[in-house]
């Protein structure tokens, strides 16, 4: 940087915009496990090239509202789980 010189870049995207709904799908759903407290659903965020914020979106069927701050990157899944202790242990059969 010089000091005293300032200057403005302006970036005009001329892309497409992906839209969430257009690029998130429910991957998978534990609805009845064999261990208590370890169902869960799986989002999948099939953009190769966009993350996209899930704050205030919920899953009426879980009862689950996402906080503030929760994304999802490009290409990645986002675990729901009942009990997070329960459904990452070791034990639970899923795993193996």
């Amino acid at each position: 940087m010089v000091s005293g010189v300032t200057g403005t870049v302006v970036v005009t995207y001329t892309g497409v915009g992906e839209r969430p709904q257009d690029k998130l799908a429910i991957n998978e759903i534990m609805y009845n496990p064999t261990q208590p407290q370890a169902s869960y659903v799986e989002i999948y965020n099939r953009s190769r090239i966009n993350a996209f914020d899930l704050s205030g979106w919920r899953l009426d069927g879980a009862d689950f509202r996402f906080g503030p701050g929760v994304w999802i990157p490009a290409n990645s899944y986002r675990l729901i789980v009942q009990d997070r202790l329960v459904t990452l242990a070791p034990s639970v059969p899923w795993r193996e």
